[in-house]
């Protein structure tokens, strides 16, 4: 929780906001990287957050830090009741409601294309939430297991592969895609077009 329980705002007379986090936001997952490595560990960010003022400055951030460490996560929080909260899902303004409409901001944020597995340790990935394109850049041998990679329902470009691989779509009841990718020796992409997004909404 990056400037809430950082020493930027626990100490604030010694350590400013405006220098902190030092170096970026890096920092952290490069610690949590080295940690995970000893423990051979996968890392996996299980709580992270801010205000929705803050979404443009914290959220946008920690995401593509998330992607470029190739990173799992799960935000905080989903649903809540009362003003001024922090979730996905703005208050509800009904008793008869558990939420109010999802934010779009934040959906267009969280609602990410990535990889759910690939063979290719080194294989890299890029998802550009503010046009929906995605692009993938793996190599696999022949036979090795398939890189399998999640478009969500709020991501609507056309799914294109490329180099030395073949791959399937399938659509879920919910509208996300799931390519499943069959390296055939040699470098391969996985592509999806920029296009407009398709937000839930309430």
């Amino acid at each position: 929780y990056t400037h809430i329980y950082t020493v930027d705002k626990l100490v604030p007379q010694l350590v400013s906001s405006s220098a902190y986090p030092w170096g970026g936001y890096d920092q952290s997952y490069s610690l949590a990287e080295h940690e995970a490595r000893a423990m051979d560990a996968a890392l996996f960010v299980s709580e992270f957050g801010n205000g929705p003022g803050d979404d443009g400055k914290l959220l946008a951030a920690q995401v593509v830090e998330e992607e470029r460490h190739r990173t799992g996560f799960a935000f905080w929080t989903w649903k809540e009741n009362g003003a001024n909260g922090w979730g996905v899902y703005a208050p509800s303004s009904s008793v008869d409601q558990s939420a109010g409409c999802l934010r779009a901001d934040r959906e267009r944020l969280l609602a990410r294309v990535y990889p759910r597995a690939t063979s290719d340790a080194a294989a890299t990935f890029h998802y550009d939430s503010t046009n929906g394109g995605f692009i993938l850049r793996a190599t696999g041998r022949a036979a090795e297991p398939s890189t399998v990679v999640y478009v969500p329902p709020e991501v609507t470009g056309q799914l294109t592969f490329g180099g030395a691989a073949s791959g399937v779509v399938t659509e879920a009841d919910d509208g996300s895609r799931l390519a499943v990718v069959s390296p055939a020796g040699g470098a391969f992409t996985v592509t999806v077009a920029p296009a407009p997004l398709v937000p839930a909404g309430c």
